[in-house]
């Protein structure tokens, strides 16, 4: 139990966590695919702390909060704007992953023997949305809408090319896991991170310990062995 969700204080279990994992995994290797091409990838969260972080301290945080949200016998960690910006990068990766694979398709890139790899990023996300947004849904009885004559619910396509219907899965997976988007606070008002009005923390839950200044210190993983353990996760 580590997370605030709109679901609770919960650790992520079956579909969810496979997906979360797999999103995490991606995350990864676009990071070192990057740090390969000594390449930054200074963006994605809207956290100007963990986005500009090295390879090695965003592997150690992601390596981190992955065990916290995954692993029952975690304790719950002191949630701050850059471990919740961490635990959202798998979605900004997924994302920008999907982005580039319908950009791709439209240029024809995936012919021939790449053909099998055009929905690759876009079957995992849709997989996701059927086991647990769409499950969901047709869990409710229709009774319970009949009030709500506006409620529309679009019908995705597992390859579509519309990116806005993907974004609008990845919110709805996202909504299971964040109970909102304190971290995005950073970089959007710096001035926060020189100290926090009283006022300001009774209106939003907000303080100075989870507005924090700094990278998380007390995180000391070998970046190889998280590396692995991220790949191979039991």
């Amino acid at each position: 139990m580590v997370w605030r969700t709109n679901w609770g204080n919960r650790t992520l279990e079956g579909a969810e966590a496979d997906f979360y994992l797999i999103a995490t995994q991606i995350a990864i290797e676009r990071l070192e695919a990057l740090q390969e091409l000594c390449e930054e990838f200074d963006w994605g969260t809207g956290n100007r702390l963990f986005d500009t972080a090295s390879f090695e301290k965003k592997v150690s945080i992601i390596h981190f909060r992955l065990s916290a949200l995954l692993r029952s016998d975690v304790p719950p960690p002191q949630l701050t704007h850059v471990l919740e910006a961490a635990a959202y990068f798998p979605f900004a990766s997924l994302k920008l992953a999907i982005e580039d694979e319908i950009l791709l398709s439209q240029e024809g890139f995936f012919e021939g023997r790449k053909k099998p790899y055009e929905f690759y990023y876009r079957q995992i996300l849709w997989q996701a949305f059927l086991n647990l947004v769409k499950a969901e849904l047709k869990s409710v009885p229709e009774k319970d809408f009949e009030a709500e004559e506006d409620i529309d619910i679009p019908e995705f396509n597992e390859f579509s090319q519309d990116l806005e219907q993907w974004e609008t899965i990845i919110e709805s997976l996202l909504e299971r896991v964040f109970w909102d988007r304190d971290w995005m606070i950073s970089t959007k008002f710096p001035q926060f991170l020189d100290g926090i009005e009283a006022e300001f923390t009774a209106a939003t839950g907000i303080d100075e310990d989870y507005m924090t200044n700094r990278l998380p210190a007390g995180i000391q993983v070998d970046v190889n062995l998280a590396l692995s353990q991220i790949k191979n996760w039991p």
